[in-house]
């Protein structure tokens, strides 16, 4: 599995993309980061519960998807 910093990095690509060209930029890098801190928190959370490898298994197929 990557690290979670590439899956981030890869769901922020897949939201920019999804914006559009005509995009308050202020408003979208703020969404971004706060969505980035809201899938870091929840990912640590499970990890907690579940542990990283069920964490994974559940996560993968949303983050993969476009």
């Amino acid at each position: 599995m990557s690290t979670l910093s590439e899956e981030s990095s890869q769901i922020v690509a897949s939201l920019t993309h999804r914006v559009g060209p005509n995009a308050d930029v202020s408003a979208t890098a703020d969404a971004l980061f706060f969505g980035e801190v809201l899938l870091t928190t929840f990912y640590q959370l499970l990890t907690t519960l579940i542990g990283p490898s069920l964490t994974a298994r559940l996560l993968r197929g949303g983050w993969d998807h476009e």
